[in-house]
Order: C-alpha cells, then sequence, then structure tokens
C-alpha cells in the first residue's frame, strides 16, 4: 500500500505537540514504521475503520498519549482488549521504558500485534484470551502496575474484568467517552474512584478518564464469565 507518508507525519507530530511530545527522530520513524505496517494489513485484515492521517493521528495516538500524565517511569503496564494497538502500542513507542502486556481475544489481531511489534521492534508480551478468563491466571492476577481499556465493555463489566489484574497499590485506567456515572460496587472490587479528568481531543472529540487505585485484593471468585455479569450487577 502506498501511504501519503508526509500527510501522517504531519499529523502525528502535530497530535504529539498538543500532547506535549517532543518526538526524536528516531521514535518519529518508528511510530510511522507501525503506522505504514498497520495501514498495510488493515486492507486484509479490517484492523479498523481508522485510517485517515487526521484520524488516526487523533482517535488513535493523540487519545492514546492522554494515557502519559499518569504512567509512572518503568511502570507495568496491562491493555485490555488492545486490537490494532491502541492504546499499548502508542504509549509504548514514546515510552520504552514501560514494560507492556496486551490482552486481545481475536486471533488475526494477535497475529497483527506480534508482527507488528517484531517489525518496529520493541518487546511487548501479546497474550490472546478474554479478560475475564485470563483474570484467574497466577502469572497475570494482581501482577500490573497500570491496566488499561478502551471501549472494550460497559464500565460496570470493564470494572469487574479489570481490577483482579492491578497490584494493590496499582490503577486501572478506564477510557470512556461522555462521562458516565461510576458503579457503587468497586469496593467490592478492592478499589476506590480517585480522580476523573475529563478531557477534548482535536475537534472536539471529549474523552473521560477515570482512574481507581486498588487498595485490597479482588475476591478470588471475580471475575465471573460475561453471562453473569449481564444479568448480575455486583
Amino acid at each position: 500500500m502506498n501511504v501519503d507518508r508526509a500527510a501522517y507525519a504531519d499529523a502525528i507530530c502535530a497530535a504529539a505537540k498538543r500532547s506535549a511530545l517532543s518526538l526524536s527522530d528516531s521514535v518519529k520513524t518508528d511510530v510511522l514504521s507501525f503506522v505504514d505496517y498497520m495501514l498495510d494489513v488493515n486492507r486484509e485484515l479490517n484492523l479498523t475503520r481508522i485510517v485517515l492521517p487526521e484520524d488516526v493521528a487523533v482517535k488513535h495516538f493523540e487519545d492514546s498519549w492522554t494515557l502519559l500524565p499518569l504512567l509512572p517511569d518503568g511502570c507495568s503496564l496491562l491493555d485490555i482488549g488492545t486490537g490494532a494497538g491502541f492504546p499499548g502500542f502508542a504509549v509504548k513507542l514514546v515510552r520504552p521504558d514501560i514494560r507492556l502486556t496486551v490482552i486481545e481475544s481475536i486471533g488475526k489481531k494477535v497475529r497483527f500485534l506480534t508482527d507488528a511489534a517484531a517489525h518496529v521492534g520493541f518487546d511487548a508480551d501479546i497474550r490472546l484470551g478474554r479478560a475475564e478468563l485470563l483474570a484467574h491466571d497466577s502469572d497475570l492476577r494482581g501482577q500490573f502496575d497500570v491496566v488499561t481499556a478502551r471501549a472494550v465493555a460497559s464500565l460496570d463489566m470493564l470494572l469487574e474484568m479489570s481490577l483482579p489484574f492491578v497490584r494493590t497499590g496499582g490503577q486501572f485506567i478506564a477510557m470512556r467517552g461522555q462521562e458516565e456515572a461510576v458503579p457503587t460496587f468497586i469496593g467490592k472490587l478492592g478499589a476506590e474512584l480517585t480522580k476523573t479528568l475529563r478531557l477534548t481531543l482535536t475537534g472536539d472529540v471529549t474523552r473521560t478518564l477515570y482512574v481507581f487505585t486498588k487498595v485490597s485484593a479482588t475476591p478470588k471468585h471475580l471475575p465471573r464469565s460475561l453471562g453473569a455479569m449481564r444479568k448480575r450487577p455486583l
């Protein structure tokens, strides 16, 4: 696929500037290499419908980079339902100090992510599976400084499937669109809401980041199956 690299470069550099990022030449090269590869593979695998330069820059990268001020140096980050690599890969590209793990339930996307990481040349632990099942694995449960997710599920279900991965003292960041009610049961999951950030991206795209801090271990029987979550909210 012939990509207008200049258009993508200009849009992404503008998004970086709005995000208070100064991209080195090597990082810019890696970001554009990833975008090239994503757009090429997208022709066959339909990874994302967001493909125009300005949309990729804002809805993928600028959106993902809203996490950066919330991520401690060298932290372990888990991105649930990363899809075509957002926000996880977008963050790792500009913050190589972060130890990244991603979970994705669709096999073709996992294959893309594995190949894309090799193509760009960074390390990431890429897991195929559903979060509500993997949350019961001992090598993942309670292991992460920060866990995040974008458009994966309703907020109540997202909290139940995500908070078990967070270590005590760590944080879960839910990346949402419009502001919404926070479920009252978060205490049952061992967490509390500690910050709400209301943001406006370029083009009046609204985002709300809900930051939950893990204050105690999540009960071992949680998360439940998706069916149970839907039928019987906590």
